[in-house]
């Protein structure tokens, strides 16, 4: 994904993990709120001026297949954005499901966070859409495109197997 100060590009971006039977996992960082367009609106695509705060929401589509965890990191042009929090999203909370996560440690002068995972308690699954994680960032550069990537991407089936 790419952020651009003068016009958000946001690209279609996901990854798509594939298990032996054929079967596979999306993850998309598609959705962003928070971001203003020419005429003020709220939208997806638009402006984003120096000190504009948005959300980047991680979502997870697993295909109908189930999972019980999720773990990544994150890296970015840290001149030009930086990480104000991460939050936990519904994925692993849906049907009243109980998780753990953990918001990883973010390093605004590296670029990065790192260590973000969340899994089900037990031996609960979700096989439904949701989002992973909420990052809520800033734009700090005058002008210019961050690329935000993700990064040592693994999710694993509720007996704790990652997926290839």
């Amino acid at each position: 994904m790419a952020i651009q100060f003068i016009g958000l590009f946001i690209e279609s971006y996901e990854y798509v993990f594939q298990k032996k039977s054929n079967t596979h996992i999306c993850i998309d960082a598609i959705s962003c709120t928070g971001i203003s367009n020419r005429s003020g609106s709220r939208s997806s695509t638009g402006i984003i001026i120096p000190g504009g705060n948005f959300d980047l929401n991680i979502r997870v589509d697993p295909l109908g297949i189930p999972i019980a965890g999720i773990q990544t990191d994150i890296l970015y042009d840290s001149s030009l954005v930086k990480i104000n929090t991460i939050k936990e999203g519904n994925l692993f909370t849906q049907n009243g499901a109980n998780s753990y996560f953990n918001s990883g440690i973010v390093n605004n002068f590296t670029g990065t966070a790192m260590n973000i995972y969340s899994f089900i308690f037990g031996q609960n699954s979700i096989f439904t859409p949701g989002t992973f994680i909420v990052v809520n960032m800033t734009a700090t550069g005058i002008a210019g495109t961050s690329k935000i990537n993700l990064s040592n991407v693994k999710i694993s089936d509720p007996n704790g197997t990652w997926f290839n």
